[in-house]
């Protein structure tokens, strides 16, 4: 199935250690027919910085409500990405989490028991297409 719509949510003020990653993350989306909902993970720069907090929330609420699927990178601990996965667990929708294996072991119980979040540790960018692709061909 293409154009679905998926919800990548991704550490921005809380650091970008990880950035790299999500431009891979995001490719593999795009590979698999997927349309990305949150391009704004993707820059460099923090674009929101000028946008009012209502407005941002208000964006990614919606986004989050009409995604097909969310894929979220936690390595970074993420005041954000824990509220985006709590939303997209109240909406049942299938959520693939990807954290690298340097933080797998200081992982939040929160992510790591929840039974509708599926989690894969990753050590390269092979790791993240190969779930990435696994997931969205076998839940979305």
């Amino acid at each position: 199935m293409t154009n679905r719509q998926i919800y990548l949510a991704a550490a921005i003020a809380a650091g970008r250690d990880f950035a790299p990653f999500y431009e891979v993350a995001a490719k593999a989306i795009a590979d698999v027919g997927g349309s990305l909902l949150t391009p704004q993970v993707l820059r460099p720069d923090d674009v929101d910085a000028n946008l009012d907090a209502a407005v941002i929330y208000a964006r990614d609420v919606a986004d989050l409500a009409r995604a097909d699927a969310v894929v979220a990178e936690v390595s970074v601990p993420s005041l954000g990405v824990g509220f985006e996965l709590s939303c997209a667990v109240r909406h049942g929708h299938p959520i693939l989490a990807l954290c690298h294996a340097e933080r797998a072991s200081r992982l939040s119980a929160l992510v790591v028991g929840c039974p509708s979040i599926h989690l894969t540790v990753y050590r390269d960018e092979i790791d993240i297409k190969n779930s990435i692709y696994s997931f969205l061909d076998s839940r979305v």
